[in-house]
């Protein structure tokens, strides 16, 4: 342990930080979170008590070879950072369900995929990450979880300048000094240092101050790190309290739990120290946005990047699906009634509203009135929106074929002129509309494939999509070794599987796409998630 690092949490935290310290060297809790559009039935276990679809485990699982992993049916997450789920019900109320929620640091998704639950199939859910290898992480987690209310976004939280007012939540899960995984990685220990801790307190707070303007007038910003020290914990809510226009959210916890209720600068905030809760260690606060919150005040004006001139939205790229090809798409989706198809185009003439009057109309306030309810990768340029993740990897099949190319029976190598074939909950299209004309997006809602000759080939996306119609294609149900030779991507029985495309899965949880052409299967999982050991 680092002794710098010891005297530290002794100066700020006293007897709590001895404690603390100690608690440190014990063994790690463990926990996951499960997939309620998945699960239909609320597993036995000891559950999270702040989060209504967390559990912890006694013992840890072979992950890596468990189908119910990689069919998206629950995450692995640490259960302390779990009570964002908390703070979202306690000051939203019945309301929760249906918000917009902006992740400004997403990777790799764990909150991302947990608000994406909260919000429901009516919400809407932006997931951002600067660095672009985690933003890819971060869209194929999403894309496992298979909702279809998440956007994924690459960008600098500067680019997000002109969505101002337009979010009723944003969470700010700031980079941080890692003091929390000390127990859960050593290796973390040996890369503190003093110096990081005042270098990320600072980031955060520019990064807090990109957040802000985002948030509309009586919404609501959350604050997280996994440190302990108060200069990136309640010194940054002070800072934050004292920059703008924030209000106290009442939240209430059961003294049972272990959490650590604090103050900073008028506002609650809740610590997690490994020894009084299971988890990992965990800092957060919830804020509420007043009347005229959106200005900075005095002398720290020049902390925050959204003064630049915002960018101009770019030509259309996401529009309707067209209409012949619309038929064919309802077939794969349970109830098409809730959704609009889209497709990507480029070169398209048209151009999406006036971004600053967009809040009530594309739907991204909870109820649609917005005035009440590292490396940046490559952030820059004017935005707009890639094609799905599966597509953008060299080698990676797109859920079409092992060489990167879609498996066509017919010879042509010709689709329908599409570029791709995308659904989207209607109560969030225009919404989603508007970010892939502004920001850049590599994910959104759910890839369904492409469509040649009016017929669809499906990305994998859409077999992990929780309201797929099964009736779409043959089913073939694998015992569990077949399934993790699946998984790896080697050879599967074709006995198994019936002629053409057919959806994998494994205790009726899917888990991709297979092709029989005779007595030979193509094995369409993603290379680039495939297992690779054990």
């Amino acid at each position: 342990m680092p002794e710098r690092f010891v005297a530290q949490a002794e100066r700020e935290l006293g007897a709590e930080g001895r404690r603390l310290v100690e608690a440190l060297d014990g063994r790690p809790g463990l926990s996951i979170r499960y997939n309620p559009y998945k699960v239909k039935e609320r597993p036995a276990g000891r559950g999270v008590p702040w989060c209504r679809y967390g559990f912890m485990l006694d013992e840890r699982p072979a992950f890596t070879l468990d189908p119910q992993l990689h069919g998206g049916a629950y995450y692995v997450q640490d259960s302390s950072s779990m009570f964002v789920e908390h703070l979202v019900r306690e000051a939203f109320g019945d309301k929760a369900e249906g918000i917009a929620v902006l992740d400004l640091c997403a990777a790799p998704g764990g909150k991302a995929t947990l608000l994406s639950s909260v919000a429901g199939l009516e919400g809407l859910v932006v997931a951002n990450e600067t660095i672009r290898l985690r933003a890819m992480a971060l869209a194929d987690n999403v894309a496992r979880w298979g909702l279809g209310n998440v956007v994924v976004t690459n960008n600098d939280p500067a680019r997000f300048a002109p969505l101002a007012g337009l979010f009723d939540c944003v969470l700010v899960d700031a980079p941080c000094s890692g003091e929390g995984m000390f127990r859960k990685d050593p290796a973390a220990r040996g890369q503190w240092s003093e110096a990081n801790v005042e270098l990320c307190a600072a980031r955060q707070r520019r990064i807090l101050a990109d957040a802000w303007p985002l948030v509309r007038e009586g919404g609501c910003l959350i604050y997280s790190t996994c440190t302990f020290n108060r200069r990136e914990n309640e010194d940054n809510v002070a800072w934050l309290a004292s920059e703008f226009d924030c209000e106290r959210v009442a939240v209430r916890i059961d003294g049972r739990w272990g959490i650590i209720r604090g103050e900073a600068g008028n506002m609650e905030t809740f610590r997690f120290h490994p020894g009084r809760v299971e988890g990992e260690g965990f800092f957060a606060t919830i804020v509420r946005k007043c009347s005229g919150g959106r200005v900075l005040k005095g002398r720290n004006r020049h902390l925050s990047s959204t003064q630049s001139r915002p960018p101009h939205p770019r030509r259309s790229t996401l529009v309707e699906l067209p209409r012949e090809l619309t038929a064919a798409a309802h077939q794969w989706v349970a109830q098409p009634f809730q959704v609009t198809f889209g497709s990507i185009v480029s070169g398209s003439s048209s151009r999406p509203g006036d971004i600053s009057r967009s809040g009530s109309t594309c739907g991204f306030g909870g109820d649609g009135n917005s005035s009440h309810s590292g490396d940046a990768g490559s952030s820059g340029g004017s935005g707009g929106h890639l094609r799905p993740c599966s597509y953008l990897r060299p080698g990676g099949d797109g859920g079409f074929g092992s060489s990167g190319s879609p498996d066509r029976s017919d010879g042509s190598g010709r689709s329908d002129g599409s570029g791709g074939a995308y659904m989207y909950y209607s109560a969030r299209y225009q919404a989603v509309k508007m970010l892939a004309d502004t920001m850049t997006v590599i994910h959104s809602g759910i890839p369904m494939g492409q469509f040649f000759h009016g017929r669809l080939r499906p990305d994998h996306s859409l077999a992990m999509f929780h309201d797929l119609r099964r009736e779409a294609a043959p089913v073939a149900e694998l015992p569990l070794t077949v399934a993790q030779n699946y998984l790896r991507r080697e050879a599967i029985p074709a006995e198994l599987l019936a002629e053409g495309i057919n959806l994998i899965v494994h205790n009726n949880l899917a888990l991709g796409w297979a092709k029989r052409i005779g007595a030979r299967i193509n094995n369409l999982y993603p290379q680039n998630l495939r297992i690779r050991d054990l």
